[in-house]
C-alpha cells in the first residue's frame, strides 16, 4: 500500500507539472499548437516522473542506461495515445475544453502505467546477474 501511495504522489506531481505547463503553453502558442505545448510539458513532467518513480516509488537498482530508454518507450507510447488520439478526440471531435479533456486522459492511463512500470521497468530483480 505504501508503494501505491508513493506512486500516487509521484504521478500527481508529474501531472500537476504537465497540466500547468500544458495550459500555459496552450495560452501562449498559436491555436493549432496544442500538440507542441503538450510535447514540451511532457518532456519536463516525464523526467520528473521517471526520477521520482525510480528513486522514491520503486527504489529501483535497475541501471539508468536500461531503465531510462524503457521508461521513455512506455512514456512515448502513452504520450502519443493520450495526446494525438484521446486528446484530439476529446477536444476536436467531442468539443470538450482542453482543461477537462486532459484530466480524463490522465485517468484513463494511470493504472496501466503503474502496472507496466512496476513489472517491467523498475522491477526489483531487473539487474540480477548483470
Amino acid at each position: 500500500m505504501k508503494e501505491k501511495l508513493k506512486y500516487l504522489f509521484s504521478s500527481g506531481a508529474a501531472f500537476v507539472i504537465d497540466y500547468v505547463l500544458l495550459l500555459l503553453f496552450d495560452s501562449i502558442l498559436p491555436v493549432a499548437s496544442m500538440e507542441i505545448g503538450a510535447f514540451c510539458a511532457w518532456i519536463v513532467s516525464s523526467l520528473t516522473n521517471f526520477f521520482l518513480n525510480r528513486n522514491f516509488v520503486f527504489a529501483s537498482d535497475a541501471p539508468l542506461r536500461i531503465a531510462l530508454p524503457e521508461y521513455y518507450g512506455l512514456a512515448g507510447a502513452v504520450f502519443v495515445l493520450k495526446t494525438y488520439v484521446l486528446l484530439e478526440l476529446l477536444t476536436r471531435l467531442a468539443g470538450i475544453p482542453l482543461k477537462y479533456a486532459k484530466l480524463i486522459a490522465e485517468v484513463v492511463f494511470f493504472i496501466s502505467n503503474y502496472i507496466i512500470q512496476k513489472m517491467f521497468i523498475f522491477g526489483k530483480n531487473k539487474n540480477k546477474g548483470q
